[in-house]
């Protein structure tokens, strides 16, 4: 009862009602990776139940607390979609399939021992205009910071992929809201990067 306990104490801060009211419609399809309590959807059915048409993805540790979230999530809204998925020794970062048009990786990506490649998996099952949000800080000193030397090793190359395939729509500080390029707008945003190298290579 502990882990549930701690991470509901821990998430009762979080926004997740201003992520689904500013960010999520009917029919959406959300992932939370790294789910937890699954927090962000336990925020919309509590105020909706089953009166919606969205759908879940959860994917999490076997762990104690993510039983507690499923038993919370069944009980609140028994006829919503969800599907649980389970990382184990084996399989710490499974892959996943959409379409997503909302993803929630809170928290998450300095725990894994490969955060690039779980990002390409999420990035490519997920819709155009796709909204992500993400929460790895910067900040050695500070909470958030990579914990393992292989998320550590692989923190700029993640962080850039994230930037070359989003953009930034709003930056909290401590959490960071991003939507998914087009295939036209990352081709854009390419262009464009390469006209200011080349800009910058120009000795004047």
């Amino acid at each position: 009862a502990w882990q549930a306990f701690r991470q509901c104490n821990y998430r009762k801060d979080f926004p997740y009602h201003y992520l689904y009211s500013n960010f999520c419609k009917n029919g959406d399809h959300i992932l939370e990776y790294g789910a937890g309590i699954c927090p962000m959807a336990n925020a919309l059915v509590e105020n909706l139940g089953d009166n919606h048409d969205i759908s879940f993805t959860f994917v999490e540790v076997d762990s104690e607390h993510y039983e507690f979230a499923k038993w919370r999530l069944k009980k609140k809204a028994p006829n919503t979609k969800m599907n649980f998925i389970t990382a184990n020794h084996e399989n710490p970062t499974p892959s996943v399939e959409g379409p997503f048009n909302f993803v929630c990786i809170m928290d998450v990506l300095e725990h894994l021992p490969n955060p690039y490649n779980v990002m390409k998996n999420i990035t490519k099952n997920c819709a155009d205009d796709a909204i992500l949000v993400e929460t790895w800080r910067t900040d050695p000193d500070g909470p958030g910071y990579s914990d393992l030397q292989e998320a550590e090793d692989e923190r700029e190359d993640t962080l850039a992929f994230i930037e070359e395939n989003y953009t930034l729509i709003k930056d909290h500080g401590f959490m960071r809201i991003h939507r998914k390029l087009s295939k036209q707008e990352k081709k854009n945003k390419s262009i464009e990067v390469e006209n200011k190298n080349s800009f910058n290579e120009i000795k004047f």
